[in-house]
């Protein structure tokens, strides 16, 4: 399998490619293209929604439910037996 989803690094690295590919396949062609807006102030706005997509993706990494957390809690409840 070339992504594993155990991995927080593939998470982050299928974060990055994503909005990669989102770059060149729609906002370039679309913004660039059609509407004319310079190519730095749209690289600027999808980094930093990328930027901010990296930020989430750990918590939300350490959100999921797995086999040692399946009810997919961010901290176990310590206070109840």
């Amino acid at each position: 399998m070339l992504l594993n989803s155990d991995r927080l690094s593939h998470w982050l690295v299928g974060a990055v490619l994503g909005w990669m590919a989102c770059l060149l396949l729609v906002h370039i062609p679309i913004f660039h293209w059609g509407l004319g807006f310079a190519i730095a102030k749209i690289a600027i706005s999808v980094g930093i929604g990328c930027v901010g997509q990296l930020a989430v993706t750990p918590w939300l990494f350490s959100a999921r439910a797995t086999a040692e957390n399946p009810a997919g809690k961010i901290a176990p409840n310590v206070l109840l037996p």
